[in-house]
């Protein structure tokens, strides 16, 4: 009996380790195939984002012209950014600076190879707007806090909560049909 129990403890020691190997493997192969996913994940996420770059460049690609942000006005209050684009390539002042979300603002002054962009929440910018669906006219404006508002649409109508607004197109500075909210 003292024999078979040792080649039975023996057996059992062998085969807890080469569980236990398997364990180890086992859970490497589970971190290894969770650092896929995430990688899966990553790489559908930046596919969406491309197809919305696409998009939007197939609408606006003869009018716009890519740009970085350099700058900005210096204090939690300023509502100016400055772009890398210039002058020298061919930007002009009260053009409008869009994003594939929609309009960002217009340039308000031009240097030789910076601009310097008024934001559309900036109390002194507004843009000429448009309900998608009730085709309701308005002005898209920005408060002193920093947010954006839809104003001067005519009383007696009701604008619906989650509506997308887009830019009317009629102030010369800013393109038709870009969204500026909801």
């Amino acid at each position: 009996m003292g024999r078979n129990w040792r080649r039975q403890s023996l057996a059992q020691l062998l085969l807890l380790r080469g569980v236990r190997a398997e364990n180890r493997e086992l859970k490497q192969q589970i971190e290894r195939l969770r650092l896929d996913q995430i990688r899966l994940n990553e790489d559908a996420a930046q596919a969406r984002r491309l197809q919305v770059l696409l998009g939007f460049k197939e609408q606006f690609v003869s009018q716009t012209m890519a740009a970085q942000v350099i700058g900005s006005g210096g204090s939690e209050q300023s509502r100016i950014v400055y772009i890398d684009k210039g002058e020298h390539d061919g930007i002009k002042a009260d053009m409008a600076v869009i994003t594939v979300n929609g309009i960002v603002g217009k340039v308000l002054k031009v240097f030789r190879s910076s601009s310097q962009v008024l934001l559309i929440d900036d109390q002194s910018s507004g843009v000429g707007a448009i309900l998608e669906k009730s085709r309701l006219q308005g002005i898209v404006r920005g408060t002193s806090a920093g947010e954006v508002v839809l104003e001067k649409v005519m009383n007696d109508e009701a604008v619906q909560a989650g509506d997308i607004v887009r830019t009317s197109g009629g102030t010369g500075s800013s393109p038709r049909a870009c969204r500026s909210g909801s």
